[in-house]
This record gives structure tokens, C-alpha cells and sequence, in this order.
């Protein structure tokens, strides 16, 4: 067992389980991260690497950070804000079960610096394909936040005959129609080049801008120079972004990272002037149709429970959080907090059954 709070010290025993890694604990990922972001929010690293006691090869790396939290001292997955799936990275073959876990657990927590409490949230069951051990951990609840994931099928009309609906068959195409004559024709285009995907990017905040106001995180310098370095670093190896375009008109745009045969749709914009949403649906029925062709299996609109997601045939992708006390004063939190949570819900209750009489 292993802690260090250097990235550079740290990158080695990284590197040898990058490979395995999901899209959002990838080193070209996560380096940005910590070198843009932790420093702005008061975030100090955290790395703990499990090695095989007989060989020295790491088995498990955990990407973590230490921040002041509501007076609390805070250890949590890195990335808060920017990750929708948080996971440690696992040598191949390395599975541990529920019963390891938990033999496991105590012990890397005996190696983490001094903490109040321990929090992991958007810990997915399963993704890509994988089981994501770290789910089972039995501190750990389901929570309400959902992320969708669509398994995509071998070829486009299989996506068109067994995956959408009648009803949204229909309704796509009267979008497309639509979109096409009020914008002229469009295409799907990748940025291949950084200047493209500037203008891209720029073209995705306004979008978002539009829809989300004050809550646009590309509208906040550090979040941009984020998702600008890692774009720059690592276009079309990791990061994608893509714009729906008409002549030279932007109609919608999508940032997304490459996963194992998997295509993870982080952040989509659109031209709301068009049709309401309409870009944006057909974007989206665009994107799933280029993906199919390119050989990829899933389709993650990762996390968001927003509606318009059904429509596309997408299964819940279940995800897990909890807080773990590391100091008596974390203990006192944790129960201040479920007295408040499960007494407002007791209250509620009571007050919907008098309103019921």
C-alpha cells in the first residue's frame, strides 16, 4: 500500500494501468485536472496504489483529492464537477469480491492522510461492458441521479427497427425535415485539427449558455482551460467533439470521450432557435447511426435523468455514493446529516397523511 501526493511521483504506477482505465480516470483525463482545477478549488492530491505483495505490480490505483469541506476535512474521487463516473483503475484480471472489499477497505484507509470523512459518489455498477468492483463496497448507497447507456446493435436498421419506437421513428424523421428546411443541408463533422475545435467549443458554450445561464460550467475560466487542455493534448485519441453543421452554420454540437468501443456523450449543445430542440434530437439520432457504423457497441449519454432520453432505448446505468466517517468529528457529521435527511422525510410523511384525512 502506497500514498503520495505528487502527480509526477505518481504517474509511473498510473501509467501501467492507464490501458485499463475508464475514460474519465485516464491520465489524459485526470492530469489536467489536477494541475488546472484542484488548485482553484483548494484541492490537494491523493494517490493510493495497491501493489501484489509477491510481484510489485500495482493491482489498484486510486485517483483522490483532499479538500476543506463545510469545515470538514474531505477525501473524494478527483474530478468533482467534470467526471460523470467515478471508479479506481484495476489491473487486468484483478477482481476483487465483495468478502476482498471489505478486507481491502480498512486498510486503505489506514493509509490515507488525516480525513473527517471519505465520500464516493457516480460509482457506476457497470460500464462499457465492466463491473465496477468499487460498487459493492457496503457503505455505499444507490442514488437517485441515474445515467443512461444505449447498447447499440450491429447495424443502423437494426437501431432503426428494434431500438426506436414507432412513434419516434416518425418524429425524427419529421425533425430532419424540418431542420433541413430551415437550415439547408447538413452533416455530422469531427474537429480534426485544435483550431476546429476551438470554434467548436466556443460554439458549444454559447449554446449551453443559452439553455443553462449562471450554470453553464464553460462559462467559468478554469472549467474551459480544463476541457481546452485536454482537447488540445489528446483530440481524437480521447476527446472528441463534433458540431451538426449547415455550410458554416453550427446547428449543434457534442464533446465526448472514447471508451473501449464506447462513445461517452459528456456535453451537447444546440441551436434553440431551430425548431425548439430539434438540432439537438437530430444530432443525437445522427451520432448513434455514425457510431454504429464505426463498430462501437455502446452509446453513454452518461449522467442526467432528463427525459428526452427514453426515446432513444436507453437502460439505467445504477450509481452509488455514501460517506465514510474517518474521525469521530466526520462520525458526528454523518449522523447530523441522516437526522436532518430521514426527519424532513419522516415530517413529510406525516404531514401527507394528515393532509390525506
Amino acid at each position: 500500500m502506497e500514498v503520495c501526493d505528487s502527480l509526477d511521483q505518481a504517474r509511473p504506477q498510473w501509467a501501467e494501468l492507464d490501458d485499463e482505465a475508464l475514460p474519465f480516470q485516464r491520465l489524459a483525463w485526470l492530469a489536467p485536472w489536477y494541475e488546472i482545477v484542484a488548485p482553484r478549488h483548494g484541492a490537494r492530491p491523493v494517490f493510493v496504489t495497491v501493489r501484489d505483495a509477491a510481484t510489485g505490480r500495482p493491482l489498484l490505483f486510486l485517483p483522490l483529492c483532499l479538500r476543506r469541506w463545510r469545515g470538514l476535512r474531505l477525501i473524494q474521487f478527483a474530478g468533482f464537477g467534470v467526471s460523470d463516473y467515478n471508479a479506481p483503475l484495476l489491473a487486468q484480471g484483478f477482481e476483487p469480491s465483495r468478502a476482498e472489499l471489505d478486507r481491502l477497505w480498512p486498510r486503505i484507509l489506514s493509509a490515507l492522510p488525516a480525513a473527517d470523512l471519505i465520500r464516493f459518489e457516480r460509482v457506476p455498477e457497470r460500464i462499457l461492458g465492466r463491473a465496477i468492483a468499487f460498487a459493492r463496497l457496503g457503505w455505499l448507497r444507490p442514488m437517485d441521479l441515474g445515467a443512461w447507456m444505449l447498447e447499440l446493435p450491429e447495424t443502423a436498421p437494426d437501431y432503426e427497427d428494434h431500438i426506436l419506437s414507432a412513434k419516434t421513428r416518425k418524429e425524427n424523421r419529421r425533425k430532419t425535415r424540418r431542420l433541413r428546411e430551415k437550415a439547408g443541408d447538413f452533416q455530422l463533422e469531427p474537429a480534426r485539427a485544435t483550431e476546429t475545435a476551438d470554434a467548436y467549443l466556443e460554439a458549444l458554450r454559447r449554446q449551453r449558455g443559452a439553455r443553462f445561464g449562471a450554470d453553464n460550467n464553460l462559462d467559468h475560466p478554469c472549467f474551459l482551460a480544463f476541457y481546452r487542455a485536454v482537447i488540445h493534448g489528446h483530440l481524437n485519441t480521447l476527446a472528441e467533439i463534433w458540431a451538426l453543421k449547415a455550410g458554416e452554420r453550427i446547428l449543434a454540437t457534442h464533446l465526448a470521450l472514447r471508451g473501449p468501443r464506447g462513445y461517452l456523450l459528456i456535453m451537447h449543445g444546440f441551436d434553440a432557435t431551430l425548431d425548439g430542440g430539434a438540432a439537438g434530437i437530430v444530432a443525437l439520432d445522427q451520432m448513434i447511426r455514425r457510431r454504429i457504423d464505426l463498430g462501437d457497441r455502446y452509446f453513454d449519454f452518461t449522467i442526467g435523468n432528463e427525459s428526452y432520453k427514453q426515446q432513444f432505448g436507453v437502460k439505467r446505468v445504477m450509481l452509488h455514493e455514501g460517506f465514510y466517517p474517518a474521525s469521530p468529528l466526520g462520525a458526528a457529521a454523518i449522523l447530523a446529516h441522516s437526522a436532518l435527511k430521514y426527519g424532513c422525510e419522516a415530517f413529510a410523511a406525516l404531514r401527507e397523511r394528515a393532509n390525506a384525512r
